[in-house]
């Protein structure tokens, strides 16, 4: 069964049982051969099954293989077996579902003795069986008895079976009552079913009756007593900055509260204070002291190194760069003397002028320094010292000079830097006054260098004071380091970029018949040079070629091809009526007799169709056999007569027809037709591969023959070996 449900009412059949819940509907379980279950099934059940149609049932009863039960409305269903018409639906058939009985107009199904309340619940199941008493005004039904509204609620009807909480706003202190009463000003109730109201606390009031709440007193405001109807304004010195206060706050020292219901105190000015409590104003600072910030309670004197001249000043006046104050309480500053310099603000003292610096005058906030060029050594200095040659002060504000570094040098006096060596030369010794240029052989791209370098492998320099080196031209080069010159590429090798160091072997494919060049030249077309390093190039043997320059090696003529000369560029194909099976040579074969070749760059002949023969060698086609005449096999080198007592009226046949069958005569001229059409065919197409030779294979496509001498013609096949 659902979970949660009761059962409020119980029968059990022969062989099955039901049950009505306290949601009105109904189960069965067990037996459910004859639809008894009602679930629009005849399968037995062995837990319990709801009921189908969804109907409110008051009363159920099983019986033997049938169930019938009362529906709240008081109609009547049955549903399971219907023989003798037990169901009471007119008519002898079985119901696996709740079926209504008609029991006539306005009559209906009702338990008098089982419901005495006539709820739909049966007596014993019900918790008030028996109709309950009337009750009055100010009371409500519990079970059978008329009970007094408890305080905090009232009963408002007679015959009233629940009491009624007070709602927000009200109250009833007392029991049995018919109503409730609205709260008075300065209380409220916030909750259902009070027995009295609630006073308002200090910082809240309330001027209405029936209220659920009070009203918080505003910032500015306050209420002091409980159960207020109003708020009261706060008075000049004092301020409430919060909702709900039931008290003003008085103006705190350092601030000051001018008007009336203010939500705030206002924190005395910087350059004002105010020592007491609940002001409505604030002093001003004194000369020589200050006050810094808001609110404060008292003036502060000015420190050391700085002053105040005038009245209600927030900070006092830091002495100026060049001045000082040594006191406190000062009302002014005083200038540093001459020597001396203070560069900072609010200063207690001056500052003697540091080594590199000097001041010339009274009041002077930085002390100048000395400038690239000079230096002085000594403190409180009102000049500077002029640098000698070969030294430098860089300044500012140097205390010695210093000797200018390799790679520079100064020729005069006064120098704020040192002058960098010039590319192509060098200062190898400090302090030096001037500089050096480069020999031949060495160079310095660089300024500011103490030394030279020399020309590195691959280039050279032939003149002093060289800023570059100079990279070998093309075809040159230099394998050592320092050198004036380069050298010439030897026979079979070259130079291909500048500033080489060494030279380098012309590659296989390449050659170089002269000195001092920048590259190879390619194998000529019909050439080839096999090794690196070569001077010339060697022509392609017979029976090879070569289409492409820069090559090492030649490639074979293709079967079907041949290359007679040496220095070919390219293969020929065989003609017509000849053909080569083999590669790498220099002729072709003519077709035998008994065959011909059709097509050029034939790779083998084709032998004569039957009915066809070709008595000489080199053909391009068979002929057709005569009249009179036929060819039996194929690869004929001639035709045969007819024998006698025979004959052919046809060409290109391959027997011949007895003189007595005129019928023969007709089939014979319809073959000599086709066999005419077969030849004709025979000679369009491409001619079949002979048999096998014994010779030299193609490479893969893509690949490149080596080179290789001529071979001997091969030995053409004899018929026997065909």
């Amino acid at each position: 069964m659902p979970a949660g449900r009761t059962a409020i009412s119980l029968d059990v059949g022969r062989r099955h049982g039901c049950a009505i819940l306290d949601d009105n509907s109904a189960w069965c379980w067990g037996a459910n051969h004859d639809g008894q279950l009602g679930d629009n099934t005849t399968t037995s059940s062995n837990v319990p099954v709801a009921v189908a149609g969804n109907h409110s049932f008051s009363a159920i009863s099983a019986g033997y293989h049938h169930t019938c039960g009362i529906i709240t409305n008081g109609s009547v269903h049955c549903w399971g077996y219907h023989s003798g018409g037990r169901l009471g639906l007119g008519i002898d058939v079985d119901s696996d579902e709740p079926a209504w009985v008609n029991l006539s107009t306005n009559r209906h199904g009702y338990l008098t003795e089982r419901d005495h309340d006539g709820d739909g619940i049966l007596s014993i199941f019900d918790d008030t069986p028996y109709p309950p008493p009337v009750c009055t005004a100010g009371n409500y039904l519990v079970g059978y008895e008329c009970v007094d509204a408890s305080p905090g609620h009232y009963v408002a009807n007679n015959a009233s079976t629940e009491q009624t909480p007070c709602s927000n706003g009200t109250y009833q202190p007392y029991s049995g009552q018919t109503s409730c009463y609205q709260t008075s000003p300065g209380h409220y109730t916030d909750e259902l079913g009070s027995i009295e109201q609630t006073a308002c606390v200090p910082g809240t009031y309330q001027p209405d009756t029936g209220q659920t709440s009070c009203v918080e007193a505003t910032p500015g405001n306050y209420t002091a007593q409980s159960g207020g109807i109003s708020q009261t304004a706060c008075s000049p010195g004092t301020y409430q900055p919060n909702y709900s206060g039931a008290s003003c706050l008085v103006a705190d020292p350092g601030h000051f509260v001018l008007q009336p219901m203010q939500t705030s105190q206002t924190p005395c000015s910087p350059g004002f204070y105010q020592p007491l409590a609940g002001q409505t104003s604030c002093f001003s600072a004194s000369e020589g002291h200050y006050v810094p910030s808001e609110g404060s309670t008292g003036q502060l004197e000015c420190e050391p190194g700085t002053y105040s001249d005038r009245r209600g000043l927030d900070a006092c006046k830091e002495a100026d760069p060049g001045h000082y104050v040594p006191a406190g309480g000062a009302i002014e500053q005083l200038a540093c003397s001459a020597g001396f310099n203070q560069p900072s603000i609010g200063a207690t003292e001056c500052l003697s002028n540091e080594p590199g610096y000097y001041t010339y005058e009274s009041g002077t906030a930085n002390p100048l320094a000395c400038q690239g060029g000079s230096y002085q050594p000594d403190s409180e200095s009102t000049g500077c010292i002029e640098t000698d040659p070969g030294h430098y002060a860089a300044g500012p504000a140097d205390t010695s000079q210093t000797p200018c570094s390799t790679g520079t040098y100064a020729p005069d006096g006064g120098a704020d830097q040192c002058t960098t060596a010039d590319a192509g030369h060098y200062v190898s010794g400090e302090g030096s006054t001037g500089q050096e240029a480069c020999t031949a052989g060495t160079h310095q791209p660089s300024t500011g260098e103490s030394s030279c370098l020399d020309a590195d492998p691959g280039h050279y320099t032939d003149q002093d004071a060289a800023a570059e080196q100079v990279p070998c031209s093309l075809g040159t080069y230099q394998g050592s380091a320092g050198q004036t010159s380069c050298t010439e590429s030897d026979w079979g090798y070259h130079v291909p970029e500048p500033g080489s160091a060494e030279q380098v072997l012309c590659p296989a494919g390449t050659y170089q018949p002269s000195t001092g060049k920048s590259d190879c030249y390619p194998a000529e077309k019909g050439r080839y040079v096999s090794s690196a390093g070569a001077t010339e190039s060697t022509p392609c043997e017979k029976g090879t070629y070569q289409s492409e320059e820069g090559q090492a090696e030649c490639l074979e003529a293709d079967p079907g091809h041949y290359s007679e000369s040496e220095g070919s560029e390219a293969q020929i194909p065989c003609d017509r009526g000849s053909y080569q099976g083999e590669s790498a040579q220099t002729e072709c074969i003519n077709s035998e007799p008994g065959y011909y070749v059709f097509t050029s760059a034939a790779t083998s002949p084709t032998a004569c169709d039957p009915g066809s023969y070709q008595p000489l060698s080199g053909m391009m086609s068979c002929k057709v056999a005569e009249i009179d005449h036929y060819v039996a096999e194929s690869g004929a080198s001639s035709q045969s007569k007819c024998p006698d007592g025979e004959y052919q009226p046809e060409a290109g046949q391959t027997s011949c027809i007895e003189e007595e069958s005129s019928m023969m005569i007709i089939a014979a001229a319809g073959g000599a037709v086709v066999l005419l059409v077969v030849f004709f065919m025979q000679s369009q197409k491409k001619p079949k591969s002979p048999p096998p030779r014994r010779g030299k294979r193609r490479p893969p496509k893509g690949k490149r023959r080596k080179r290789r001498k001529p071979r001997p013609t091969a030995i053409e096949p004899s018929r026997e070996e065909e």
